[in-house]
């Protein structure tokens, strides 16, 4: 078996990217004219008969295939993971996951040295960078905030103190940036009568929510409240994952009824299955951020 790899790329006048795919060419220069769903509840060795799809006579048409239950092939890969050395922020995160879920022997040390490593990635009130050096970013100091909750949720553990102060000084960071973007905001409402809000804004929301252990200062909170009671309004969005971060919001922010609309909308967009189940293929499209992917995406469907 060869592969035939493909390049997609989109480019406009200030952005481009493209992605790389790599396709197996089918043996025998077998012609497939048809497809065939096959639905394998089970972990096992399978033999799989495609003689009826084939135009090629000589082929006997029969595939072997290995099923391996997801859960065990994601605590493998778990393992892996947590053998990884943490160079950047992301390594970082994973590793501590995986050797917390796995509760890994030297899960203290590590936390320790995690701790360290992070801190060295952010300054005073600013923003995490992905690597040591590079500037960096809101959406990492969300991403840090999300990924610690959930380490401490579903890993039953409790933040170091050293964690603590990382924590509390991620948050006054973003509180003071969500705070400036508010006063922007209103300051282009009042002069171009421009009442759209940044995505980054609604990614803040989502991600404050998981700290109620750490009050909002009065004006932060007036800025909440004001994005939130523009929601229910709002022109929905054609993106998927854009109505799914509006609705995790809401959701996270006790606003069940306003969050309705766009997990409504994110219903339409599910292909179904009899099968297979749901899925949402092409959630991330178009593309959105440098760290989207197809199944973090639906991890974050999943969450809703």
């Amino acid at each position: 078996t060869d592969s035939l790899g493909i390049t997609l790329s989109i480019r406009d006048k200030a952005h481009f990217d493209a992605e790389e795919h790599l396709i197996p060419v089918i043996p025998k220069k077998t012609d497939i004219i048809r497809t065939k769903v096959i639905a394998l509840e089970q972990s096992g060795n399978y033999k799989i008969d495609f003689s009826e799809l084939s135009t090629n006579k000589e082929s006997e048409g029969l595939v072997k295939v290995v099923i391996t239950n997801p859960f065990n092939s994601a605590i493998e890969s778990l393992k892996e993971i947590s053998n990884l050395e943490s160079q950047n922020f992301f390594d970082c995160l994973s590793t501590y996951f995986a050797k917390a879920y796995l509760k890994s022997p030297d899960l203290d040390a590590f936390r320790e040295k995690a701790t360290l490593f992070l801190a060295s990635l952010t300054k005073k009130n600013s923003f995490f960078s992905w690597y040591p050096g590079m500037e960096g970013t809101y959406y990492l100091s969300y991403e840090f905030l999300e990924k610690m909750k959930q380490i401490y949720s579903m890993c039953s553990i409790k933040p170091t103190t050293a964690e603590e102060a990382l924590l509390k000084e991620t948050i006054e960071s973003v509180d003071s940036h969500f705070l400036t973007q508010y006063k922007l905001h209103l300051e282009r409402k009042q002069k171009y009568n421009d009442n759209q809000f940044a995505t980054f804004n609604v990614l803040y929301l989502r991600a404050r929510a998981l700290y109620p252990e750490y009050p909002l200062p009065e004006k932060v909170k007036i800025a909440k409240d004001y994005y939130i009671s523009q929601m229910d309004t709002m022109a929905l969005n054609p993106e998927v994952l854009n109505n799914v971060y509006y609705a995790s919001a809401l959701l996270r922010n006790g606003e069940k009824q306003k969050a309705d609309r766009y997990i409504k909308s994110i219903r339409q967009y599910a292909v179904k299955n009899s099968t297979t189940g749901i899925y949402f293929p092409n959630a991330v499209l178009p593309y959105r951020g440098f760290v989207n992917s197809e199944l973090s995406a639906h991890a974050d469907i999943l969450d809703l």
